[in-house]
């Protein structure tokens, strides 16, 4: 009875590895425990035949019958183990396993050699190991088998990053392509049925995670873009057939994850290897605008913006340089595929704007993740801040953002130019629009450049006229393309916010102030002559508001000569407009009117949450009759 059981057992086992992979039943057959089993099985059935012959004595006798009942203990265990077996996945788990013990340095390099040779019969007895596992992932495929499919491909995984991690030399290594190959098999057979897309997701994170093991432990470009290759090809294949999986982003998503790693690794190579990792997205985004795909393209234009918060990390945290080039090479290919995608009139422009310039903005990831490292959490607690960066992207805080070493300084303002020209050239695109929040990159910058860059050994004062003149010449064309009325409400609240927030930080430096109001006030002069008066009045209103705000102020009299000259030469009466509602007191004496219908105030922002008070508590208090007491300055001395 218990040999017949035995065999009903074993042929159990036989007949469910033989659905998947018969070479399985090998695997299992070699199983400790069940040897042991069968062993235990043997001997019982051995000592009871001998004693039914030798006739032995009663205790022997006993023996025999304690021996007897331990045997269904046996076959109870034996029971287990089948049960075990019967879901394939544990199979597959002890192939991990028993691969994963032998991948040795001894075993990958032969040892009498005397440079790092490798063992070819090791690696193909590995490989054909490995290929055990991608034949029963393929035929869980066509089963749908999902448990066993995610078991294979990442034990798949697990045994690739083992042997990565045990490679002596960078180079070039035929056991990494066969393992890309064998993913390849997959990948091919994933995408051939509807059903199977729920795979994609596993492989893209496997892929993803064997290229970086990859290049972490070879810093080999060639070897790593093999698994970047592999993702590409997920990517083609899901869209836009393939949609009820993530594949498509995560595949995206996972290539970026390399970038970054590669841009946060200082390497023997330098960062050459960034163009080669890079084009596997400047592909994805020209085969986006290529196909109309405004999904793909949206997310892999936010991917990019990673690279230069990365580049910016790395310089202040690990002193890491990166060539002009290397620093315009990500904003260029964004400007490039948002530029296309905009003229081509085939995605919606409201979608592509809100990937940089509304909330989660470029500028705000740009401060919280470039400047401070900042983790996660710590930005969502600071600025409400959802989104976070890459997990390779290398989160350790810093309290400021400064500089022992002046030619780090120096190739950090040059990288800030180089984000300045950069918004220039984007916000170039959306004159003449119905899209308005890239303007709200202006104020930001320049409070970033203000409240968060200290500077030891050059000056930061190009970057804040160069922002201020890029923000100034956008308004005028901005104006002229309002067909002579003044521009949109959002346009006008972020003029108003780079004013506030310049008075702000240079309330205590009146040269500076007045730098930066000469510049508006030549600004103003032109839109007036260009424009006429009546157009142009709302900008009359805000140079008001900061004039009224820099009379409070006793050390800021060039910049109040500025603004009074002009705003005597320009004062006008607030007409009358006969209604019978009461006007506020802001718009009686004209004023900017802010959101929500009181005077401007400075808006709120993700970037300068802590700021938005403070500007009020300081610039605002009593600001009726200190507005009421500055126009009745200004009529005076007009009259």
């Amino acid at each position: 009875m218990i040999g017949f059981v035995f065999i009903i057992l074993i042929f159990v086992i036989q007949n469910t590895t033989q659905e998947y992979n018969p070479g399985l039943s090998k695997e299992i057959y070699s199983d400790f425990y069940l040897i042991l089993i069968f062993v235990g099985l043997l001997l019982i059935a051995l000592y009871n035949l001998s004693g039914l012959y030798f006739q032995w004595s009663d205790a022997l006798q006993s023996l025999s019958f304690i021996l007897t009942f331990s045997s269904f203990l046996y076959l109870v265990s034996l029971s287990l183990v089948t049960s075990h077996y019967l879901d394939v996945s544990n199979a597959i788990d002890r192939v991990e396993d028993r691969i994963n013990g032998k991948i040795t340095r001894d075993n990958i390099y032969r040892s009498s050699a005397r440079v790092p040779l490798k063992d070819e019969e090791f690696l193909a007895e590995l490989t054909q190991d490995t290929l055990l596992i991608t034949n029963t992932a393929i035929r869980a495929i066509e089963n749908n088998d999902h448990v066993l499919v995610i078991t294979c491909v990442q034990s798949l995984e697990s045994i690739g990053s083992k042997y990565l991690g045990r490679l002596i030399s960078p180079v070039e290594d035929d056991f990494v392509r066969e393992l890309n190959d064998q993913f390849q098999f997959i990948i091919e057979r994933t995408g051939k049925d509807y059903t199977s897309q729920k795979y994609l997701e596993p492989l893209s994170e496997s892929l993803g995670s064997l290229s970086r093991s990859t290049f972490r432990n070879t810093e080999n470009a060639v070897q790593t873009s093999l698994w970047l290759q592999s993702l590409w090809e997920i990517f083609e294949i899901t869209y836009p057939e393939m949609d009820r999986t993530d594949a498509l982003g995560k595949s995206i998503r996972e290539i970026n994850r390399t970038v970054v790693l590669s841009l946060e690794t200082k390497t023997a190579t330098g960062h050459s290897h960034y163009w080669q990792y890079s084009s596997y997205l400047e592909r994805i985004g020209k085969w986006s605008l290529a196909n109309k795909a405004s999904m793909p393209l949206r997310v892999c234009l936010s991917q990019f913006q990673w690279h230069y918060i990365s580049m910016i990390d790395s310089l202040i945290s690990e002193g890491l340089y990166f060539q002009s080039h290397q620093v315009e090479k990500p904003l260029d290919e964004i400007l490039e595929l948002f530029s296309t995608a905009w003229k081509s009139n085939q995605f919606d422009k409201g979608l592509l704007e809100a990937v940089f310039f509304r909330l989660e903005s470029f500028p705000t990831l740009f401060r919280y993740y470039g400047l401070y490292s900042l983790t996660p959490d710590m930005a969502a607690g600071l600025g409400s801040i959802t989104t976070s960066p890459p997990e390779e992207f290398s989160t350790d805080p810093r309290e400021a953002v400064g500089f022992e070493n002046a030619r780090l300084e120096s190739e950090f303002i040059d990288c800030c130019e180089v984000l300045v020209e950069f918004l220039s050239d984007m916000a170039c695109l959306f004159p003449d629009t119905n899209y308005h929040d890239v303007y709200s990159a202006y104020p930001q910058m320049l409070f970033i450049f203000c409240n968060d860059i200290q500077v030891k050994f050059v000056e930061k004062i190009d970057l804040v006229d160069g922002l201020t003149s890029d923000f100034l010449s956008l308004m005028l064309r901005e104006i002229d393309g309002a067909r002579y009325s003044r521009p949109d409400s959002t346009v006008r609240h972020h003029f108003g916010d780079f004013l506030l927030i310049a008075i702000f930080f240079f309330q205590g430096n009146d040269e500076r102030l007045s730098e930066i109001f000469k510049q508006v006030d030549d600004f103003y002069g032109k839109a007036k002559s260009r424009f006429g008066e009546d157009d142009t009045r709302w900008i009359y209103k805000h140079l008001k508001l900061c004039g009224c705000i820099a009379a409070q102020f006793d050390d800021l009299k060039k910049t109040q000569e500025i603004l009074d000259e002009r705003l005597v030469a320009d004062f006008y009466d607030i007409p009358d407009y006969g209604g019978q509602a009461i006007r506020p007191w802001h718009e009686e004496l004209g004023y900017p009117t802010g959101r929500g219908h009181g005077i401007k105030k400075l808006s709120s922002s993700q970037t300068w949450r802590q700021l938005q008070q403070v500007v009020e508590t300081e610039f605002y208090e009593d600001i009726s009759t200190k507005g009421a007491e500055y126009h009745e300055y200004l009529e005076s001395e007009a009259n």
